[in-house]
């Protein structure tokens, strides 16, 4: 059977306080769901409190509707950018990951050795937010790899899902770092969805040995 609902009868001072006392355990839970997404997004402890340093970044970030394409010399401040960007779109509720290039190689290894399928590698990369690739191009590719790094950007390319890449290499370089036994195919490929990019250049000094 049904009963009525009757209001509590509080006074205003009564009221103001159950209401701080619901946005507290609001703001908690909040800060609980930002901590985790930090946890797992697995940014270098060097740069846990990066910041912004870079006016089109932040301007990326404000917006991230399609990927971050960074190109800049070594030490110029790519990867404290791009784990700023990650930080703050964290704050704005999305899940995020970063990974070096090399992290990414390497769980492809593991495929390679059966020791994982290359199903889940993938959709490890895919199904989050927005995924940092960092130094990409550093490491050279196999013919076994490459096609799973095709995957991971075009997936996320199709699914508009923001990827930022940070790389010391131009677009012309990364083909000629990714063609595999003369075959570039591919490589053009991955890198034709860069141009989908906001694409910027990071310029100046290096940060490591000012």
């Amino acid at each position: 059977m049904l009963t009525s609902f009757e209001m509590p009868d509080l006074t205003p001072e009564q009221w103001a306080k159950n209401d701080a006392e619901a946005k507290l355990v609001e703001l908690e839970a909040k800060e609980r769901e930002t901590m985790e997404r930090t946890r797992t997004a697995d940014i270098p402890e060097d740069y846990a409190d990066a910041h912004i340093t870079d006016e089109r970044v932040a301007k990326w970030a404000v917006n991230p509707t399609k990927g971050l394409f960074i190109n800049g010399g070594v030490g110029r401040g790519k990867t404290h950018n791009a784990c700023a960007a990650l930080i703050y779109s964290i704050h704005k509720g999305y899940s995020a990951k970063f990974a070096t290039f090399d992290d990414v190689l390497r769980e492809c290894k593991a495929a390679y050795k059966g020791r994982e399928s290359e199903k889940a590698i993938i959709n490890r990369y895919t199904n989050v937010g927005i995924l940092c690739i960092d130094d990409f191009g550093k490491e050279r590719v196999t013919e076994w790899s490459l096609p799973i790094v095709f995957a991971i950007i075009n997936k996320r390319s199709m699914n508009r899902k923001p990827t930022i890449v940070t790389t010391q290499y131009t677009g012309r370089q990364l083909i000629e770092r990714m063609t595999v036994d003369g075959d570039s195919e591919t490589a053009r490929a991955i890198i034709s969805r860069f141009f989908e990019y906001t694409r910027i250049t990071i310029e100046g000094k290096d940060w490591r040995c000012d």
